[in-house]
């Protein structure tokens, strides 16, 4: 048996599509953001409305299914969530071992149409790396650009304002916070620059900082 994927390729970061990264205009050697470099950003920019014509059994996985689109992605890239769509409902695989034919039956016909919407959303988020109040700080690796001095990224919980602080300066080097929260911002970024430091070095693509055990709140 047979389908035909129609694969859409997305990158976000902190839950914003950030889809101008795949326009075909830019330039080859573009400077990513985030985790997401040249080589990881080209060939899912070159796939990134593509199709997949894939063959099937009843014993065939959603893992398997999800294995062969990023192949056909032809990208070396972190962590992809690959979505199926039913109409506008978009539906995660989330469970590897679940049967394909088991999803088909119960979303799709295939002898209406042997045709499949999938989203492939690639993340360049680093992650979270201290939580204050209302201020979400957190870091993305490799980070290129006019501040690449090693800095955290603070946005306030109501994503109104964000900015980028040097960690040894308390500088803003982008955006901007309202006066109370860069104060607070500014504070726990200097009281604790060590630790800032130490994640800006270590964060590699993968990776993430265990922001529990940094603050003593795991035993193990």
């Amino acid at each position: 048996m047979k389908v035909t994927f129609l694969i859409e390729t997305h990158i976000y970061a902190e839950e914003k599509l950030i889809d101008e990264l795949l326009n075909s205009d830019l330039p080859d050697d573009i400077q990513s953001c985030g985790i997401l470099g040249p080589d990881i950003v080209l060939p899912l920019r070159k796939n990134r409305n593509c199709e997949l014509e894939f063959e099937y059994t009843v014993e065939t996985t959603l893992g398997e299914v999800k294995q062969k689109i990023l192949e056909r992605l032809q990208s070396e890239s972190p962590p992809v969530r690959i979505a199926l769509y039913n109409g506008n409902e978009r539906c995660w695989i989330v469970d590897d071992k679940a049967y394909f034919d088991t999803v088909l039956k119960k979303y799709w016909n295939p002898e209406c149409s042997n045709k499949i919407r999938v989203g492939a959303y690639v993340s360049s988020d680093a992650g979270t790396v201290h939580q204050e109040g209302k201020l979400r700080f957190y870091m993305n690796s490799h980070e290129s650009g006019r501040h690449n001095r090693p800095h955290v990224h603070v946005r306030t919980a109501s994503y109104d304002y964000e900015a980028s602080i040097d960690i040894q300066t308390g500088e803003v080097l982008a955006g901007n916070l309202p006066k109370k929260e860069l104060k607070n911002a500014k504070k726990v970024i200097l009281s604790d620059s060590k630790y800032f430091i130490e994640c800006w070095n270590e964060m590699t693509d993968g990776l993430s900082i265990d922001i529990n055990n940094h603050y003593g709140l795991t035993d193990y």
